[in-house]
C-alpha cells in the first residue's frame, strides 16, 4: 500500500465523454487513439459506469495481470493452437466450462487489439458462433476492441504484415470506430505533433531536426529509463547500475500462491507477472511504479528514487517530490472464467534504469532514453518515443529516418477511418 492521498477522482475530457456515450450503447466498438490519449482510463470509467461484469482479455499475460483480466487465448480456449486452426476450434467446442462461460457473456473487452493474431481472432469468432449456435458475428457477443495499430504488432510466424483489420471477420464486426484525439500524457503541442509524424512514419527535415536536438550519447550517467528491445540488455544494465551503489542491499522475494486445480505452475506465474521473481533494491536506486493510482497521483511508469527501505516497506521520492511508502501487494491472475487462479505478491516496483519496450507499452515515464539503432520492428520507435511524459524528458541516440517504420496499410486504414 502507499501513503494516504486525498481522493479527487479524475474527470473525463470532452473527447472521452463523447466516446463514453458510444460505449454505453450496444454496438461493437473499436476504441483507438495515439499513445497517451487515455484509452485505458476511459475503459475503467466505462466499467464503473456500466456496472456490467465484462471480462477483459489481453494479448499477453503481463498485460492481462495489469488490467485485471486474462489472456485472449485462455479466455477463448485456444491454448497454443497446436495442430492448426480446425483442431483448435474442435477442441475448444468440447470444453464445457468454455461453453458455459460464453453463454453467460454479453460483451468482451479486448485490450491491445493490435497484438492479436488474425488466425487466433478468427478462431475465437468461430468458437463463439458455433458454441452459441447463433449465426451472428461472435455469436452475438458484443466486442469492445481497444488499441492502436500504429503500436506493437502481433508476433506472426507464417503471415508477416497481415493485419487484423484486413480480415473478413473485422469487416463483419461493423465496428463503431472511436478515435480519441486529445493527448492526456502531455500538453506540449510541438511534441505531440512530432510524435504524430513518427506515428504515421513521416520523417521530414523538421522532424529530424526536432529529435536530433534530443541527442544524448552517454547513457551511463543518465538519470531515467533506457528502453531496450531485448530483456537480456535490460537485466544487464539494471544490475550494473545497482551494483555500483555502495549501500546495503535488500531483496524482496515474490510470494506465489496457486489455487488448487489451477493449471499454472510457479514458473508460469513468474513468466506472465509484471513483477520479478526477486526485487533487489538499495537506497538511491531508481525505480518505476508498476501500477496506476486510482486518482492519478502516479501512474504505471512514474519514476522515483528509494530514500528508505527495511524488510517490510520501501519509501520513495518521485521526480515531482512526492514521498510514497509501498508495502507488498497481491496481483491477481485470473483464469478464463474470471476466477482467481493464482496470486503473486511483492512491492509494485521494478528497477527503472532500463526496461524493454514491450514492458513499457502503456507506461508514462518521466525521463526516457531511446537508442534507435537497437530497434527493428514497425511501431517500436513510436512506442518507445511516446513513453515520455514530456519533450524535456525524452533523449535519443542514433537518430536515423530509416528506423521510423510504419506499415503503409496501417496509415491507409487510419486515414480512411478518420
Amino acid at each position: 500500500m502507499e501513503t494516504a492521498i486525498k481522493n479527487e477522482e479524475l474527470k473525463l475530457n470532452p473527447d472521452q465523454e463523447k466516446a463514453l456515450d458510444a460505449l454505453m450503447g450496444e454496438e461493437n466498438i473499436f476504441l483507438t487513439g495515439a499513445a497517451g490519449s487515455g484509452k485505458s482510463f476511459l475503459i475503467k470509467h466505462y466499467l464503473k459506469e456500466s456496472g456490467k461484469p465484462t471480462p477483459i482479455v489481453a494479448s499477453t499475460g503481463a498485460a492481462a495481470v495489469i488490467v485485471g483480466g486474462c489472456t485472449f487465448h485462455s479466455f477463448f480456449g485456444l491454448g497454443i493452437m497446436k495442430g492448426g486452426l480446425e483442431k483448435t476450434i474442435a477442441k475448444a467446442l468440447k470444453d464445457k466450462r468454455l461453453l458455459t462461460r460464453l453463454k453467460n457473456t454479453d460483451e468482451i473487452i479486448i485490450d491491445e487489439i493490435s497484438m492479436i493474431d488474425p488466425e487466433a481472432f478468427y478462431a475465437a469468432e468461430q468458437i463463439c458462433r458455433l458454441s452459441l449456435n447463433l449465426d451472428k458475428i461472435f455469436g452475438g457477443i458484443r466486442i469492445i476492441a481497444v488499441g492502436d495499430f500504429f503500436q506493437l504488432p502481433p508476433v506472426q510466424t507464417k503471415r508477416q504484415n497481415f493485419w487484423l483489420f484486413e480480415t473478413n471477420v473485422w469487416s463483419e464486426m461493423n465496428f463503431t470506430q472511436i478515435c480519441l484525439e486529445q493527448i492526456m500524457r502531455t500538453t506540449d503541442e510541438s511534441f505531440i505533433q512530432m510524435l504524430n509524424e513518427v506515428r504515421y512514419g513521416r520523417c521530414d527535415g523538421k522532424v529530424e531536426d526536432y529529435f536530433k536536438s534530443k541527442t544524448l550519447k552517454n547513457i551511463q550517467n543518465f538519470e531515467g529509463t533506457v528502453l531496450f528491445g531485448k530483456r537480456v540488455d535490460v537485466e544487464r544494465f539494471n544490475n550494473q547500475k545497482l551494483d555500483a551503489i555502495n549501500e546495503p542491499e535488500f531483496v524482496y522475494d515474490s510470494e506465489v500462491k496457486i489455487k488448487k486445480k489451477s493449471p499454472l505452475t510457479h514458473d508460469k506465474v513468474l513468466q506472465i507477472s509484471p513483477l520479478p521473481e526477486e526485487l533487489r533494491l538499495k537506497k538511491g536506486a531508481l525505480i518505476m511504479i508498476r501500477k496506476n493510482h486510482a486518482f492519478g497521483y502516479y501512474v504505471n511508469g512514474t519514476l522515483a528514487h528509494v530514500t528508505y527501505l527495511d524488510d517490510e516497506s520501501v519509501t520513495v521520492k518521485t521526480f515531482e517530490g512526492r514521498h510514497l511508502v509501498f508495502q507488498k501487494e497481491e496481483f491477481e491472475i485470473l483464469n478464463a472464467d474470471g476466477e482467481l487462479s493464482a496470486t503473486i505478491k511483492n512491492l509494485p516496483l521494478s528497477l527503472a534504469w532500463a526496461s524493454t519496450i514491450h514492458k513499457a507499452q502503456g507506461a508514462s515515464i518521466d525521463r526516457v532514453f531511446v537508442d534507435l539503432a537497437g530497434l527493428w520492428e514497425r511501431g517500436q520507435a513510436y512506442v518507445a518515443l511516446s513513453r515520455a511524459k514530456s519533450a524535456e524528458g525524452l533523449f535519443v541516440n542514433n537518430w536515423n529516418s530509416r528506423y521510423i517504420k510504419t506499415d503503409l496499410k496501417v496509415s491507409y486504414f487510419y486515414e480512411n477511418m478518420n
